[in-house]
């Protein structure tokens, strides 16, 4: 310890750092303090000193004892105020090299801070080891903290109790590496740019259908599908149009087990589907299309692109988020490659959506396997048991997969069910999507009573002018309650858009380019004029296709039964399918006949339509045999007739013809006589003829 003229002098030169009153408490903490350490009965000096400081001080037991601790820890300053003391500790220098030192320690831990300022006590300060800045060990860091003091036998440094200048862990944090670099230094590039400023984006001014943002995503939820022995996810691949952030097509499965034990999910040429619907169906803006992917499922292959701007002329480009795996230095190991997700902020956002309506539907497995229920794994276990029971009774009663109860839903019910809570995702009109208010995506509507639904202000104009005045005289008084502006859905914004924005359209013989051979199926014409395409993805289902075919010029003609042809068929479109040679020669797009129940008029209609087409198309076929049995018929009749009558009926009807020619050639007056009654009337001649003569 040091002499009694070094610690007054030390004193006095921490005292004059602080404002009056506060100097004065910290005096006479001081004289308390050490009034109580050299005391031997600790009891009487508690005693004695409470009354002769009370008065001063707030005084008590714990507090006097906190105030030794704190003096023993770190002398007079750990009686300061603590705002002082931390006013004071700020201002105290710390040496760059030890700075350097201490931030290393935090970016070596790879989880928090806090271990490393245990470390920083704990394994540094040991007798001997020299830290960084102050080139010296504990011993000399006590020595130069507290000048004239002498070194304990022990390092008496502990966190949060005695600590050399400077250090408490609040100081301390001031000089640890920024959110970024920990997170950098801990995770790497990627995790880190969370941190770094976000790209501003906005819709507004962008043409329809200039940008599709296209992704993948596994559903949080499982499902039953035959031929699966244990319970399922669903994988989808949609694209959302950016203008009016509506996800206009997409396309989901089942992940199917394969006999080796992997499971299938999405593969890549299911991209193939989606860029055909969107290129042929849905349409493009005519200054081009961009494709915002990713570089795994949702990646457009070159030769895919190429064959796009073949047939577009050059109007497609794809864009994905920039591969984040580079280290913070070069030389370091690479990070694991993956996209920037923010590069499709827009649909990540919309699967997020999705996920929180879908949540509510059975089968649920969790977003993550920490979110996951607790009874996953038996109630997956007691399904296993459950698909092996129906496996060994199967043969008995083919459809026992349909009627046991599982939580796992059948997948067509589970597809259902998302059917519907995506259509009312397409209709909310409660949202606050960017840049909407801006494009004029709003909608002004009125009524004229609380209970009346809201009308489209375009209906006031089919009112006559009476009407309209009186109907505009109500919403004055009341625009509260019977006039409001509100925002389009995203269905409805595509829908207008789609009404006033001219699309390009690749012709239909684009599509088995865009589809690719493998994709395509060789098949012949079945006996009933049908071609059955196999759905590769959802085994056992099946498609019927009519054998006729509606050519690019717009004549339809039925195929030859027996005849071989390269179908394809999008499951993004199921309404047709496109017809080639086995060579791949374009010929034409073939109607499916998609199933509907018995009250589905709907259906039923078209599906009677595309029968009769391939009908009027087949009995074509039979048009020179059909002529000359009518002409043979037509002999026959007129024979019997003249048989039968004595009579040639057609042959007096092509005479009355004839003169009824001759006569357009002259006036009535040419034709009067001297006796009217010897007049010839071409009405009487047509009157004597009677269909009936020919039977």
């Amino acid at each position: 310890m040091p002499s009694n003229v070094q610690h007054t002098m030390a004193t006095n030169v921490m005292l004059a750092q602080l404002p009056p009153r506060e100097r004065d408490q910290v005096r006479v903490w001081v004289d308390i303090v050490e009034q109580f350490r050299r005391a031997d009965n600790k009891s009487l000096a508690l005693e004695t000193l409470n009354q002769e400081y009370a008065h001063l001080v707030r005084f008590s037991r714990g507090t006097l004892y906190r105030k030794v601790s704190a003096y023993e820890a770190n002398g007079v300053l750990g009686l300061f105020p603590g705002r002082v003391r931390r006013m004071i500790e700020e201002q105290t220098p710390l040496p760059p090299r030890f700075i350097e030192f201490w931030q290393r320690l935090c970016c070596d831990n790879q989880r928090k801070t806090a271990p490393a300022f245990r470390s920083l006590y704990y394994d540094h300060l040991t007798a001997g080891r020299v830290i960084p800045g102050y080139e010296t060990d504990w011993a000399g860091i006590f020595r130069l903290q507290h000048p004239g003091w002498s070194a304990p036998a022990a390092c008496p440094y502990e966190p949060h109790s005695c600590e050399p200048d400077g250090w408490s862990e609040r100081n301390l944090r001031r000089y640890a590496p920024g959110t970024y670099q920990l997170v950098v230094a801990r995770q790497g590039t990627a995790a880190g740019r969370e941190y770094l400023p976000k790209l501003p984006t906005t819709r507004v001014g962008l043409p329809f259908g200039r940008v599709f943002v296209v992704d993948d995503v596994e559903h949080d939820a499982q499902v039953t599908f035959v031929g699966n022995r244990s319970p399922q996810g669903v994988v989808e691949l949609g694209a959302l149009e950016l203008l009016s952030a509506h996800y206009c097509t997409w396309g989901a499965k089942p992940i199917r087990e394969r006999a080796d034990g992997t499971r299938e999910k999405l593969r890549e040429n299911y991209m193939r589907y989606l860029l055909a619907d969107i290129a042929c169906r849905i349409g493009f803006s005519p200054d081009g299309c961009l494709v915002c992917g990713e570089h795994g499922t949702a990646r457009l292959p070159g030769d895919l692109l190429e064959t796009l701007n073949r047939w577009s002329g050059n109007l497609f480009e794809f864009a994905a988020g920039g591969k984040l795996n580079k280290p913070m230095t070069k030389g370091l190991f690479l990070g694991l490659r993956r996209g920037n997700f923010r590069f499709k902020a827009a649909l990540e956002s919309h699967h997020n959506l999705k996920k929180n309506d879908l949540a509510a539907l059975p089968g649920q497995k969790g977003a993550d396997p920490a979110h996951a229920p607790e009874d996953l794994v038996s109630r997956q276990q007691y399904h296993r048991a459950l698909m092996k029971a129906c496996i060994a009774l199967a043969e008995r009663d083919p459809q026992i997969y349909e009627k046991v109860r599982s939580d796992f839903p059948l997948y067509y019910d589970y597809i259902n069910a998302v059917l519907r809570i995506y259509d009312r995702i397409a209709q909310r009109t409660h949202h606050r999507i960017e840049g909407y208010q801006e494009c004029g995506f709003v909608r002004h509507e009125w009524r004229l009573h609380p209970d009346d639904t809201w009308k489209p202000e375009s209906l006031l104009d089919e009112l006559d002018d009476s009407e309209r005045d009186a109907v505009r005289a109500l919403i004055r008084a009341n625009p509260r309650d019977r006039y409001r502006t509100r925002l389009m859905s995203p269905g409805e914004a595509f829908t207008y858009c789609s009404a006033n924005d001219e699309l390009m359209r690749l012709p239909e013989a684009a599509a088995p380019q865009i589809l690719g051979p493998d994709l395509g199926q060789v098949l012949s014409v079945d006996k009933d004029s049908t071609i059955t395409v196999a759905d590769e993805y959802l085994p056992g289902r099946k498609y019927p296709v009519a054998a006729i075919v509606r050519t690019p010029e717009k004549t339809e003609h039925a195929l030859e039964r027996g005849s071989r042809w390269m179908v394809h068929l999008s499951p993004f479109d199921g309404t047709r399918a496109y017809i080639s040679t086995p060579d791949r020669a374009f010929v034409g797009t073939a109607p499916v006949l998609v199933g509907g129940t018995k009250i589905d008029l709907t259906a039923t209609r078209r599906n009677l339509g595309i029968v009769a087409k391939v009908e009027s198309a087949e009995l074509k076929r039979l048009a020179p045999i059909a002529e000359q049995r009518l002409r043979e018929q037509t002999d026959m009749h007129e024979h019997n007739a003249r048989l039968l009558s004595g009579r040639d009926p057609l042959g007096e009807q092509q005479a009355a013809q004839e003169q009824r020619a001759a006569l357009k050639h002259f006036s009535p007056a040419d034709l009067a006589g001297d006796d009217a009654e010897d007049s010839f009337e071409p009405e009487e001649a047509a009157a004597s003829f009677d269909a009936h003569d020919l039977l």
